[in-house]
């Protein structure tokens, strides 16, 4: 959640308006944070490549996991979650907006995942279980893992962005609140 909703957005905003409008000695302002009109096309160009790769793989990855079995899509999705954190953390730090790019890509194609879920869960699930299963899944893998997302990103927000070393470092609140959220997603995939 922090990861894709909260930091990514920032992010994209900062490197675009860091580049343009915006030089570091005024990072304060509020024109620095608000979305212009090339970051917001940007950061609509890096959700529209999001969005066309989930379209794009979750046309496919049905077929290639009945041929080769869930575990392995499985296991490669959580290996492109992973991927997808660490080009997020490289972007950044490098203030770099391809690599956000090539993020949203491996998140896309990463995406078309719970339907994977779901058939896994009834593949190996004993009939007089398989309710039981499935109820796990919803409650912990989805109501569970959304608010355990947002409460981690209240955490972590509320220890990386405060009022320390605005005049001096102004990037430092949100480096701290980038990496620290970019890591975690890495992590916890």
């Amino acid at each position: 959640i922090i990861m894709v909703f909260i930091a990514m957005p920032l992010s994209v905003h900062l490197i675009v308006n860091l580049g343009e409008d915006c030089p570091e000695n005024r990072i304060e302002e509020e024109q620095c944070f608000a979305p212009t009109d090339k970051s917001q096309r940007t950061f609509t160009w890096i959700l529209t490549t999001l969005r066309i790769c989930t379209l794009v793989f979750g046309s496919i990855i049905g077929a290639v996991s009945d041929r080769y079995g869930r575990k392995p899509i499985l296991i490669l999705a959580l290996i492109g979650y992973s991927l997808t954190g660490a080009c997020f953390l490289i972007g950044w730090e490098a203030q770099s907006k391809i690599m956000f790019y090539v993020g949203a890509g491996i998140l896309g194609a990463c995406s078309p995942i719970n339907p994977q879920v779901y058939a896994y869960v009834t593949d190996i699930s004993a009939p007089n279980r398989l309710a039981r299963n499935m109820g796990y899944v919803q409650g912990f893998g989805y109501f569970f893992g959304l608010m355990l997302g947002a409460v981690v990103s209240l955490i972590i927000t509320g220890l990386t962005t405060g009022s320390e070393g605005a005049e001096d470092e102004n990037l430092t609140p949100y480096n701290k609140l980038f990496v620290a959220s970019y890591s975690t997603g890495l992590v916890f995939s």
